[in-house]
């Protein structure tokens, strides 16, 4: 007898033998028992997860003599008819092949004709989506009113390419991918059937790379067990496989940390040498990235890697934050997306290695830079703290006027001071002054533990009222804008990762009329057009954070006007001058 593969020998044949589709089996079960078994059922989901087996085991049940728990009994004549593909009341066809108006021409004469020997007779069409527009078209009638006696149950992968004339006809069913743990539990199962031994880690591998499917999970193992000699052990799954290893991604990752480029190419070859296809690759990469944002999440119960692999990340990778393992998975599924593109894919797999390391290094600089600038800040308003207190101290008669303000260190004296100054203070009439001398005569008290008097304060100077003319936009320039450049970084990222990455080397260079150029000095015209394509996000958001309305111009590197003055194309066309300057460009006579 010739051999049958584990997905054929070990087929289920009873609806409580499908793995994984309890929601879909429970019902159909309950359909039969109550006799409420429609007359057009629409099967969809993944490769592998038991659609056509779901189907075959329906249609037994529907014409088995004698059922049990809904279940077909596989023994009596009909259902051993439908198993041997010798009943003439079932009939199982593949959409692929016959997907043209003839063949559902003829379908539509066959169900005319009553069973032979079942109840029902039952048309099985596989991969339905295959059919011609004109093919759907013509079986819609039959579909909708089929004869009482005929029951009509469809497959696909891919329910988008079926019409909705056809989804509305029929019950619809999706099947699930199957949990990695399941695909365990029945690759042991039949394991322990076939007498043949294995290390538990490695069926755990075969149902990871499995992706969900129980018949790719049945085939790996075929081929494994071809080649251990019945005996599966891990190493022998990862090289049958194809398998890369968690520390060969870990060691990519943390040469990337370092910014070790010619480790990074090193290791990209030896996997290349390997002989591992590329797509399988990117696949395990992605994968290990999404484990590590899993771990940096929390959600410890859904990661797939070993111990091992967690502690040497938490060792390495700490300092790195959510966000930042979230750029580089972006960067790698963008690559996997257009893999199929690409024509020398080595080369760029390994330009893809490259540019996250140059990430890294870009955000090991700016943490350093971030950090410097608080160090120099901090000392900045220590020494001003310092000398403004030493000045207050020895000089009664201080002028307000020139003190700067600092924060206030004692909560019960800034009140204590707070009714004083209200007591002082010279109610503004803004009847009387115009918004300039009302600008002026606001002015912040605050000197934090020095004594107040009432001799020690000018008529003049009062706190700042509720009326706040700060936010005019005469008070901004250019200086502003670089103060709160890094506030406006860290934002934008949070609202657009790939926008933040291109802002790094970014520097705003010219305020006027509120009109602010931002230049690029290492950039190229490829960042310049993606940031100035976003313009809006960065007007909304300083106009929302800061109330001023002004329009944004990135550039990727400063221009000089006058080199366009003497131009003699200049006045040809006034687009002539803009399109020199947006793409970077001269004009060569």
């Amino acid at each position: 007898m010739s051999y049958k593969v584990l997905s054929r020998k070990w087929r289920p044949q009873v609806f409580d033998d499908i793995i994984g589709q309890n929601h879909i089996t429970k019902t159909l079960k309950n359909a039969i028992s109550l006799n409420r078994v429609a007359h057009g059922y629409l099967f969809f989901g993944p490769r592998g997860v038991g659609k056509t087996t779901c189907a075959r085991i329906l249609s037994k049940a529907l014409n088995c003599l004698d059922l049990n728990e809904s279940n077909p009994c596989n023994k009596c004549i009909n259902c051993k008819q439908i198993l041997d593909g010798s009943s003439l009341d079932f009939l199982e066809i593949d959409g692929a092949s016959n997907r043209g108006i003839d063949e559902i021409r003829e379908l539509r004469e066959a169900v005319k004709y009553t069973p032979s020997s079942g109840k029902y007779r039952i048309y099985i069409i596989d991969e339905v989506h295959m059919l011609t527009q004109q093919a759907f078209n013509a079986l819609l009638k039959t579909l909708e009113e089929p004869p009482s006696h005929v029951k009509f149950v469809m497959a696909t992968t891919e329910i988008n390419k079926v019409p909705q004339t056809i989804l509305s006809r029929t019950m619809r069913f999706n099947f699930h991918r199957i949990k990695p743990d399941s695909i365990s539990n029945h690759l042991r199962n039949i394991l322990e059937k076939e007498n043949i031994s294995y290390d538990q880690n490695s069926i755990d591998l075969i149902a990871k790379k499995s992706d969900g499917s129980l018949r790719d999970s049945l085939s790996y193992l075929d081929q494994v067990i071809s080649y251990s000699d019945n005996d599966i052990q891990i190493s022998v799954v990862k090289d049958v496989l194809g398998i890369i290893e968690e520390s060969i991604y870990l060691n990519l990752l943390i040469n990337c940390h370092d910014n070790d480029n010619g480790m990074v190419i090193k290791i990209c070859n030896q996997l290349f040498e390997a002989g591992v296809p590329i797509i399988e690759c990117i696949k395990g990469w992605n994968d290990f990235l999404r484990n590590i944002i899993l771990l940096k999440s929390n959600c410890n119960d859904q990661i797939t890697l070993s111990e091992k692999s967690i502690q040497n990340i938490k060792k390495n990778l700490n300092n790195y934050s959510y966000i930042h393992f979230l750029k580089i998975l972006n960067f790698s599924l963008e690559f996997e997306s257009n893999i199929n593109k690409i024509d020398q894919i080595e080369i760029a797999y390994e330009l893809l290695m490259l540019k996250i390391s140059s990430l890294n290094a870009k955000h090991k600089k700016k943490k350093i830079s971030n950090s410097i600038d608080i160090e120099k800040k901090d000392k900045v308003i220590e020494n001003i703290n310092s000398e403004n207190l030493n000045k207050i101290k020895n000089n009664n008669n201080i002028n307000l006027d020139t003190v700067p303000s600092i924060d206030i260190i004692d909560k019960s004296k800034n009140t204590t001071k707070q009714q004083k100054l209200e007591k002082i203070s010279p109610i503004i009439d803004l009847n009387k002054h115009n918004q300039k001398d009302a600008q002026n005569a606001n002015r912040i008290v605050n000197v934090g533990e020095t004594k107040l008097n009432d001799s020690s304060v000018d008529n003049n100077v009062t706190e700042k009222s509720s009326f706040d003319f700060d936010k005019g936009t005469d008070k901004i320039d250019l200086n502003f804008f670089h103060k709160k450049w890094d506030e406006l970084r860290n934002e934008i990222e949070g609202i657009d990762s790939k926008l933040s990455i291109f802002l790094d080397d970014a520097i705003p260079k010219e305020y006027k009329n509120n009109f602010l150029k931002i230049v690029l000095p290492d950039g190229n015209i490829f960042q310049a057009t993606n940031l100035q394509k976003n313009v809006n996000i960065f007007e909304d958001y300083i106009n929302k954070k800061y109330g001023i309305k002004l329009k944004i111009n990135f550039l990727s590197k400063e221009k000089d006007k006058k080199e366009f003055k003497d131009n003699p194309l200049n006045n040809d066309h006034p687009l002539i001058s803009d399109a020199i300057e947006m793409f970077n460009g001269e004009i060569i006579k």
